[in-house]
């Protein structure tokens, strides 16, 4: 599962915001040819990718806690504070009622092995 938010400006701050302030995290750590990489094996007859989207609805107080538990966020340090702080601001700007509603791609890569 991955944020799939690249068209909204709150994410986009967000990750501005993530960059700057732990200069070992950058965008696009996750995106890699994960089909790709099982298809160069040779090892198995068929690779398929299936791409679900969904969104969950999350209270800003969960959401900020679910920021924090995450290792590029916790390695902010000192500056947590001020990088929660400012992800609130910038959230209930995009979600003034406190519920973040956050879209979802969901990648599942199925390969078979031949017979």
């Amino acid at each position: 599962n991955d944020v799939d938010a690249e068209e909204y400006r709150w994410w986009q701050r967000q990750q501005e915001r993530l960059e700057r302030m732990n200069p070992g995290y950058h965008r696009g750590y996750r995106a890699r040819p994960f089909a790709d990489e099982l298809r160069w094996t040779g090892h198995f007859r068929e690779v398929v990718t299936l791409t679900g989207r969904w969104r969950r609805r999350i209270n800003i107080d969960d959401y900020l806690t679910w920021q924090r538990s995450k290792s590029y966020v916790a390695a902010i340090g000192d500056r947590l504070d001020d990088f929660l702080d400012a992800e609130r601001r910038t959230m209930l700007r995009a979600f003034p009622d406190g519920v973040v509603v956050e879209p979802f791609r969901t990648l599942l890569v199925i390969a078979q092995v031949p017979e």
